[in-house]
């Protein structure tokens, strides 16, 4: 009998090896002790890490507040501070209203008191000018007065008094009166 041999093709050499893989059990089918340990570890980092985002979360909520407080209290204050410049404002507006009105005041009662002096000078000059006439005029009196007294003192020292004819009457009366007497006395 003459010995036949079979050739057979690798696809089916391949299948009719035994297979290494199957003999193994797959890593679905039984845990891994490695993926159970990084597992663990994972949930605790994210215990952790959830833990610490807390404490972080209560900890920025904590210092919110008085964060919060404190602008709340600088707004405040800043608001108060505020208004009081307000109203030094509204005060120095009414101070400068007035201030204005007393200026426009001054000013009137500046140009009456300018032409008040104005015309003082004015009358000051005319008197002034009456004061040199008068003064002229006496002058002229006090010369013309002088020179009449000269004249008569010249007049006395040089003719004869003459006597007035009041005076010359009278020492006539006199005269004429002790005639009759005597003409009397001798009668």
């Amino acid at each position: 009998m003459v010995a036949t041999r079979k050739f057979t093709t690798t696809s089916a050499l391949i299948a009719a090896r035994p297979s290494t893989t199957a003999a193994r059990p797959s890593t679905a089918a039984r845990p891994s002790t490695t993926a159970a340990a990084s597992n663990k570890k994972r949930c605790r980092r994210s215990a952790t890490s959830n833990r610490k985002s807390k404490n972080r979360l209560k900890a920025l909520k904590a210092a919110r507040k008085p964060k919060v407080q404190l602008l709340e209290e600088e707004l405040e204050s800043c608001c108060r501070h505020l208004n009081h410049i307000q109203k030094q404002l509204n005060e120095a507006q009414d101070s400068l209203h007035d201030s204005i009105q007393l200026r426009s005041q001054l000013e009137d009662d500046l140009t009456i008191a300018r032409s008040k002096i104005l015309d003082l000078e004015d009358e000051l000059t005319k008197r002034r000018k009456e004061q040199r006439m008068l003064g002229k005029k006496y002058m002229e009196l006090k010369e013309e007065n002088y020179t009449i007294k000269t004249r008569q003192l010249r007049s006395h020292s040089t003719t004869p008094a003459t006597p007035i004819p009041s005076q010359l009457t009278k020492s006539l009366w006199m005269i004429l009166g002790q005639l009759f007497m005597i003409f009397g006395w001798c009668q």
